[in-house]
């Protein structure tokens, strides 16, 4: 218990705050109750985008948990026999998280339109719900320092957190796929070609030669990730390290690429429990020289990295004993993030 509450103290003062709550509502201060549920909602989705990393089930559990919790007082407070509010807060917490859930299976860039479908089906759930459609919108105009004190509109806090989860929706869309997607047909390595050198150090400062160590020794499984602020990479390593084993007994070396320096890589292979080894790549030169690289700084890394030169973008690359690439995945399809499809590939070489 005392590790979780070091890795996740935002997380656990988030649930006392929801405990506090649905306290305040069951206390007769309903009111105060309902906007602290609901603006409660809008933490946790910003806590979960920072410390789902390190444990996936218990944030998906907090987050969808949160939002059920928070839709059902409302639906039970305003005696829906419907719940309304609890499929609203439920199919919006769904448009940010689902793609967490089932990146694996989903890829990053395909079928897009889930996020934008499931905001869709959380709104008309909110706007059909009878406690919305009832709402003196009249009154709030004319009196909103009145109406403000109602249970009513404590319904703007949840109503806040749709908006929210639409605008993340539209940056996630804008960002992983209008930007990023013209640059995966960019890269210069190709299939049957021979891969580029590089020199890295792991994360624990030991130089890495891809020609010195590894070409006519063993194949090589390259992945390239964006680093420790995406939650999106922290899948994809739990994911190849589910596969390690595999590829491991088949002789293959596996190797993660990102731009987090080697105390953080350290700390990163220790906490996820990873087999393989972390490359630090500095300057982003070798994501460049695979063509794996998005040119434009991510507000969201910038908040949190150096990185102002751009990101590199997830990918996987097999090369066999002779250093020819024999296979390239990208995140525009879904293979990257599932290596057991890599794996088919292998049984070829």
């Amino acid at each position: 218990m005392t590790q979780l509450l070091r890795r996740f103290p935002l997380t656990f003062l988030l649930i006392i705050l929801h405990i506090t709550g649905i306290a305040l509502y069951f206390a007769g201060y309903v009111v105060a109750g309902l906007y602290l549920l609901g603006l409660n909602c809008l933490l946790v989705f910003g806590v979960a985008l920072s410390e789902t990393k390190y444990n996936p089930p218990l944030m998906y559990a907090i987050t969808y948990g949160s939002s059920f919790l928070s839709g059902l007082i409302a639906d039970l407070h305003f005696g829906h026999t419907l719940p309304y509010f609890t499929f609203a807060m439920l199919f919006w917490f769904n448009s940010a998280m689902f793609r967490h859930v089932y990146l694996v299976r989903l890829g990053l860039l395909t079928h897009r339109w889930i996020e934008f479908v499931s905001w869709f089906l959380g709104t008309l759930s909110f706007v059909l719900a009878p406690a919305v459609m009832q709402t003196s919108w009249p009154a709030l105009l004319s009196n909103r320092s009145a109406y403000l004190k109602t249970p009513a509109a404590a319904l703007l806090s949840f109503a806040l957190f749709g908006l929210v989860m639409l605008l993340y929706a539209f940056f996630k869309y804008y960002y992983d796929y209008v930007q990023s997607k013209p640059y995966y047909g960019r890269h210069p390595v190709m299939e049957g070609k021979e891969a580029p050198n590089f020199q890295l150090p792991d994360e624990e400062g030991r130089l890495v030669d891809l020609y010195r160590d590894y070409k006519g020794k063993k194949p090589v499984l390259l992945f390239f990730t964006r680093g420790d602020w995406c939650p999106y990479c922290h899948i994809m390593l739990r994911a190849y390290e589910r596969a390690y084993q595999l590829f491991n007994e088949r002789g293959i070396e596996v190797l993660s690429i990102n731009p987090d320096p080697e105390a953080n890589n350290r700390y990163k292979k220790e906490a996820l429990r990873l087999h393989y080894r972390l490359l630090y790549d500095p300057d982003l030169s070798t994501a460049e020289l695979y063509g794996f690289f998005l040119p434009k700084p991510n507000p969201a890394a910038k908040a949190v990295s150096d990185l102002d030169k751009g990101v590199p973008l997830p990918a996987a690359i097999l090369i066999d004993k002779e250093g020819i690439i024999r296979y390239i995945s990208r995140s525009d399809k879904v293979d990257s993030l599932n290596p057991e499809s890599i794996l088919k590939i292998v049984e070829t070489l």
